[in-house]
C-alpha cells in the first residue's frame, strides 16, 4: 500500500527531497537526512525509524487514546508529520501543502505522564487535539518528553542500578574529556536536557546501518571519510569510555552526529549518552562484576588503536580524581564497587596500550592484574 503518493521531505521550511509513491528523490544533498541518502529510498523506512517503540508498556494506551491502534509505526509517525524533538525534519504532503514548520513542531508535552508512568490522569484528551512528542521516542525503556522552564527534557524510567549507571558514567565521560549529556536523578530514573536544541541530531543508523556498529574499524573509517579526522578521534574516545565503564549497549541508535540546522553542515559528534547497561548492567547484585576482566570491549578497543595506528592520549584518573568527579553518586550502595571496577579497567587498558596513557607509572603498577591467570598484556 502506498503511504504517500506525492509529498516532500522538509528541513524547517526548506524542501530537501521529493516523494512520489513512497519513493524518495533527494533534491538538497547538503541538508537531506543521511538516512535517506545512505539507507533507503522508501519514505516508509524512514518514518518507521522515527516512530516510538511500540513494545513499550504504555504504548498500547498511547495509541488507543489517540485513535491510532490500527496504524503501523510509519503511519503513526506520519500522523505527526514525521516530526521529532531532536531535529527539524518533517513531511509535507499534497493534503497539507500550506503547512509550515511552525505549524507542525511540538509545542506541548501532551501525554508525558501516561508515556512515562501510565498515569490515568492523562487519559482525558480529544484524539483530534493530540500532537504529542511521546510517539517519537525510540528505545524499550519507558520514556517521555516534557517541558521545564521552556526547555525540553527527556525522562527515562529505570531501576536504581540503571539510574546509578547513567549518573556515574556520564560523570566519568565528562571527567576524561568526552562530552556527555548530564543526567539528573528523578524519583523514577533520570532526566536529561535536549542536546540538539540548536542542531539536527542524526543517529549513526542513518550512516552505517542497523548492524554495523560492532565493526569499530569500519565505523572509524566511515566517520573519518565523511566528517574528518577529529570526528573519528572523538569516536575513538567514546569507545574508550565504553571500554573503561563496560558499556554493553552501544549500538547505531545511541550515538550520532549534530548538523547545522540551517546549512546541514557537520558540527560534531553528539554528546555521549545512554549508559543504563554499563558497569554492572541492570543486575540487582553486583558481586559477580566487582573485578574487571579482559573482555571483548577492551580487546576491540585496543585492536582498533593498533589496526589504525591511532595517536590517542587519554587521561588516566587517579582514585581521588575519579571519586571527586563522581562524588554526587556516593550515597548509592554500589559506588565503591564502581570506583574499583573502573580503576581496574582503566589499569588493564593502560597496561595493554601504554602509549595512550597520560598517567604516572605508579598508577599502572599499584595493583596486581585482577584476572588471576591472564596477563592483560597478552590480549
Amino acid at each position: 500500500m502506498v503511504l504517500i503518493s506525492k509529498g516532500q521531505v522538509m528541513s524547517g521550511d526548506r524542501v530537501v527531497a521529493d516523494i512520489e509513491n513512497d519513493k524518495i528523490s533527494v533534491t538538497d544533498k547538503e541538508r537531506c537526512p543521511y538516512f535517506l541518502m545512505y539507507q533507503t529510498d522508501d519514505i516508509k523506512d524512514w518514518l518507521e525509524d522515527r516512530a516510538f517503540d511500540s513494545t513499550r508498556g504504555h504504548s498500547r494506551t498511547l495509541k488507543r487514546i489517540s485513535n491510532l491502534t490500527a496504524k503501523t509505526d510509519a503511519e503513526i509517525s506520519l500522523h505527526f508529520y514525521g516530526a521529532t524533538i531532536t531535529d527539524n525534519y518533517w513531511i509535507k504532503t499534497s493534503d497539507n501543502e500550506n503547512l509550515t514548520y511552525e505549524d507542525v513542531r511540538y509545542k506541548t508535552d501532551q501525554l508525558f505522564l501516561l508515556a512515562l508512568y501510565g498515569d490515568s490522569s492523562d487519559l482525558d484528551h480529544n484524539p483530534e487535539d493530540i500532537n504529542s512528542p511521546q510517539f517519537t521516542v525510540s528505545g524499550c525503556l519507558e520514556k517521555g518528553w516534557t517541558i521545564e522552564n521552556g526547555e525540553w527534557f527527556l525522562y527515562k524510567r529505570e531501576n536504581p542500578i540503571e539510574q546509578f549507571n547513567e549518573l556515574f558514567v556520564s560523570d566519568v565521560s565528562n571527567a576524561v574529556g568526552v562530552k556527555s549529556v548530564v543526567y539528573l536523578p528523578t524519583k523514577a530514573g533520570v532526566k536529561s536536557a535536549n542536546f540538539a536544541i540548536d542542531y539536527n541530531f542524526e543517529d549513526m543508523k542513518g550512516i552505517i546501518g542497523e548492524n554495523g556498529y560492532a565493526d569499530y574499524n569500519s565505523v572509524y573509517d566511515k566517520i573519518k571519510t565523511l566528517f574528518g579526522e577529529k570526528a573519528a578521534l572523538d569516536y575513538v574516545k567514546l569507545l574508550y569510555v565504553d571500554a573503561v565503564c563496560c558499556n554493553q549497549d552501544r549500538h547505531s541508535k545511541n550515538f550520532g552526529i549534530l548538523r547545522d540546522i540551517n546549512s546541514g553542515a557537520f558540527v560534531s559528534l553528539a554528546p555521549n549518552f545512554d549508559y543504563n547497561i554499563s558497569l554492572f548492567g541492570d543486575s540487582v547484585g553486583v558481586d559477580f562484576k566487582k573485578d574487571a576482566v579482559v573482555e571483548k570491549l577492551i580487546r576491540d578497543f585496543c585492536k582498533l588503536i593498533d589496526d589504525k595506528d591511532i595517536e590517542l592520549r587519554m587521561p588516566m584518573l587517579t582514585e581521588k580524581e575519579l571519586i571527586g568527579a563522581t562524588q554526587r553518586n556516593e550515597t548509592y550502595s554500589m559506588f565503591s564497587d564502581a570506583i574499583r571496577f573502573v580503576m581496574q579497567r582503566q589499569q588493564l587498558i593502560c597496561k595493554t596500550l601504554p602509549k595512550i596513557c597520560t598517567c604516572s607509572t605508579e598508577l599502572c603498577e599499584d595493583e596486581p592484574d585482577p584476572t588471576d591467570s591472564t596477563d592483560c598484556c597478552d590480549i
